[in-house]
């Protein structure tokens, strides 16, 4: 079976769920490797047929568009979303005024329904497995019962919880595989 075959079979059997994909979140202070954690993830995970779903926490805030774009002014002048479209890139971007943030699992309900596994950078507070990245710093969820992993050094690491090296991702996917139940 091809790869392009077994991705599509794997498309035909989550068409038919009805419980949201699960989630794992990558966590850590700032500059320590959660964006290159994910980045091997992903790649990891799509490679073995996976559909990955990503949610970054964007504590600062984030530009969607350029201004003086179209979009930007439309969205400037009121609307309450907007929606730019790319047939070319065959790509869309959503953005939308809200009265107040939703949950990830309404997220993942309305942007993830046929994701096997939603990845989230950030939300070190929510209840989720997660894997913490490090740099040599203390861990943030030391004491989190959800912490599942920890990559990258730190003298830090519980006792009962793996450790893994910037470049382990295969160690890393099958600990996700294992943590998340996936692939059956």
């Amino acid at each position: 079976m091809t790869k392009r075959r077994s991705v599509q079979k794997k498309k035909a059997s989550r068409s038919n769920r009805s419980i949201p994909p699960p989630i794992l979140a990558v966590v850590g202070r700032s500059k320590s490797g959660k964006t290159t954690v994910l980045e091997g993830l992903i790649r990891a995970l799509t490679e073995k047929g996976y559909a990955v779903g990503t949610i970054k926490d964007a504590k600062g805030g984030f530009q969607l568009d350029l201004e003086g774009k179209d979009s930007a002014k439309h969205y400037r002048a009121g609307a309450c979303s907007v929606l730019i479209v790319s047939s070319e890139q065959k790509e869309i971007a959503f953005f939308s005024h809200l009265e107040e943030a939703p949950s990830i699992s309404e997220l993942c309900e309305r942007f993830f329904p046929d994701a096997d596994v939603v990845l989230l950078e950030g939300f070190k507070k929510l209840s989720v497995p997660k894997i913490e990245t490090s740099r040599g710093e203390p861990l943030s969820c030391r004491g989190d019962e959800n912490l599942v992993a920890v990559v990258g050094q730190t003298s830090d690491v519980p006792r009962d919880v793996p450790c893994f090296g910037f470049s382990d991702t295969s160690g890393l996917v099958e600990l996700v595989e294992r943590t998340l139940q996936l692939g059956g």
